[in-house]
């Protein structure tokens, strides 16, 4: 099998990822955006504490 067929599938499966993200970035903000609620409602800090000097 050459190299082309062997990474044919992969290269398929993140355009198609890309095509996914694309057409549905709304939903994926609403979603990132609850997760992130969600954690910062438990206390998870997502952001790294500044740092000092």
């Amino acid at each position: 099998m050459t190299l082309e067929r062997r990474v044919e599938p992969k290269v398929d499966a993140v355009q198609e990822i890309v095509r996914y993200c694309e057409g549905h970035r709304e939903l994926l903000k609403m979603e990132a955006d609850e997760e992130r609620r969600l954690l910062e409602q438990e206390g998870i800090a997502l952001e790294p504490a500044p740092a000092h000097r």
